[in-house]
């Protein structure tokens, strides 16, 4: 019900944004990244994809591919093929967004990525490769400034389920001791 409600809101932003400043606006790119995240909320991932990409290349020809908005773009972009189950392509992805991450030294985003690169790994069976990801995720989230946060707390909870997945209980006890009491873990 909400992004039904949300959907005329989120359009109508754009629309202003596009009137009052146009298509070299970084609100524009914001409001075209919001209202992708509705229609892929709706299951309009075709839509969803198109605002993506073109918020996506709007930011990489006004400010480069290695902007802060534009790595956000891609990761929206990421997360949104790696959950309709392309995980194939969303590696391949998620490892470009990795990559542009690392070259423009967005610790934030190289934690991100590494962690949906992480996830989309796991889904594929390719448990060495996600491991890596994921502690490096873990890492770097924690470095930055993220330690204790959401954020740091699910790619904990993603390396506890890739130890439990392939047979590394004592493993996984030791980072469930990282989490917070408290942690309630989101379905991943």
């Amino acid at each position: 019900g909400r992004y039904e409600q949300a959907l005329p809101h989120a359009e109508r932003s754009l629309a202003i944004q596009r009137r009052v400043l146009g298509n070299e606006s970084r609100f524009t790119q914001i409001s075209m990244d919001n209202l992708a995240r509705v229609h892929n909320r709706l299951g309009d991932d075709e839509a969803a994809e198109s605002l993506y990409r073109e918020s996506i290349e709007q930011g990489e020809r006004l400010y480069g591919k290695l902007d802060d908005g534009v790595l956000v773009s891609r990761a929206n972009l990421d997360k949104m093929i790696a959950d309709s189950g392309n995980h194939e392509r969303a590696r391949e992805i998620y490892a470009e967004t990795l990559a542009r991450a690392q070259r423009a030294f967005n610790f934030a985003s190289v934690g991100m990525s590494s962690q949906g690169l992480g996830w989309t790994r796991m889904q594929l069976g390719e448990f060495e490769a996600a491991e890596q990801d994921l502690l490096r995720s873990y890492q770097v989230l924690t470095t930055v400034g993220f330690i204790g946060s959401h954020y740091a707390n699910v790619s904990a909870q993603m390396i506890i389920d890739l130890y439990e997945a392939t047979g590394r209980s004592d493993e996984a006890e030791q980072w469930r001791d990282k989490l917070p009491g408290d942690w309630d873990p989101p379905d991943l």
